[in-house]
């Protein structure tokens, strides 16, 4: 089995050829995403990059370290060791 990435440029037009394509009895499998996927230009070694489909809020960040018991003391200093 192959795998084809077609790229179209509005949604009428992936209604379109999603119609189209699942008339036909050779295709096996339809998938549809509406993420932007970028190709890296290390196509061997890098994974390609997914976009957000929206502005992230701060709101988004609430909660992250809940549950984590760590003083602002030992994250800085786990973080100025890195190099």
């Amino acid at each position: 089995m192959e795998t084809i990435i077609i790229k179209v440029n509005n949604k009428k037009n992936t209604s379109f050829l999603i119609n189209l394509l699942s008339k036909l009895n050779f295709v096996a499998d339809i998938q549809h995403s509406t993420n932007r996927i970028i190709d890296s230009p290390k196509k061997l070694t890098s994974p390609p990059i997914d976009w957000a489909e929206s502005t992230p809020d701060v709101s988004d960040f609430s909660g992250i370290w809940k549950d984590r018991e760590i003083t602002l003391n030992q994250l800085r200093e786990k973080a100025w060791k890195r190099n």
